[in-house]
């Protein structure tokens, strides 16, 4: 997540700069979302956790929620908000 948000802040895209797209085509995003928890909507810090008896534990936990969706509203704020403002500006 914090990748993301240095990238958006030296306004490099990465979604878009080769830089940060691997050989197959994976972003930073992509990456990013890997976190992301289906069964609850949130972000998680590590992709399966067991608890003590050995169960895994997918719980979304609220720091890395918050890191995930600063991350989101950074690449939103500055890229797509961003290209409505010039397209709107023509």
């Amino acid at each position: 997540a914090q990748v993301l948000v240095a990238l958006c802040a030296l306004g490099i895209d990465p979604l878009t700069d080769s830089r940060f797209i691997t050989d197959s085509g994976k972003t930073v995003l992509d990456g990013m979302l890997k976190f992301y928890n289906t069964s609850d909507g949130g972000f998680r810090h590590i992709l399966e956790d067991k608890d003590s008896d050995g169960i895994p534990d997918n719980d979304s936990d609220g720091m890395a929620c918050q890191q995930g969706l600063y991350a989101l509203v950074a690449y939103d704020r500055t890229f797509t908000i961003s290209a409505r403002k010039r397209r709107t500006r023509s």
